[in-house]
């Protein structure tokens, strides 16, 4: 579960930017599909920052295509020039932190084409508990 102040604004960010679903919608809650798991977004603060964080520090990471990574990045860089691109990891993978707008950071992971994941395959998911 990620926390944002108006958790539709957030969810429609998921879905028009990396190709989520709405699976559902309550009062207090919406709750995404996407990359195999469910995303729930409820009210709350968000994460509050101002630049992104180190991949390690992400409430969330999500396998994408590199076609997702690159259109995200791009969106990035129309809000603000000096963002920094996608890194090449150890393992192969490209890696992109980009903040949604709740200021979650959400780290995005595409493999280097044609080179899988060198024999280990990330998680699709990793959601850490920001309160």
């Amino acid at each position: 579960m990620l926390r944002a102040p108006d958790p539709r604004e957030t969810a429609e960010y998921y879905i028009a930017s990396l190709g989520f679903s709405m699976h559902h919608e309550l009062d207090d809650e919406v709750v995404l599909e996407g990359y195999g798991f469910q995303l729930v977004f409820s009210p709350g603060p968000g994460a509050q920052r101002g630049a992104p964080p180190s991949a390690d520090d992400a409430e969330l990471s999500i396998l994408v295509p590199m076609a997702v990574m690159e259109a995200v990045w791009e969106r990035d860089r129309e809000r603000l020039a000096e963002v920094r691109g996608p890194l090449l990891g150890d393992t192969g993978t490209f890696v992109y932190v980009s903040l949604d707008p709740a200021g979650n950071a959400v780290a995005l992971l595409s493999p280097l084409p044609g080179s899988g994941f060198g024999g280990r395959r990330p998680t699709t998911q990793r959601l850490r508990r920001v309160d």
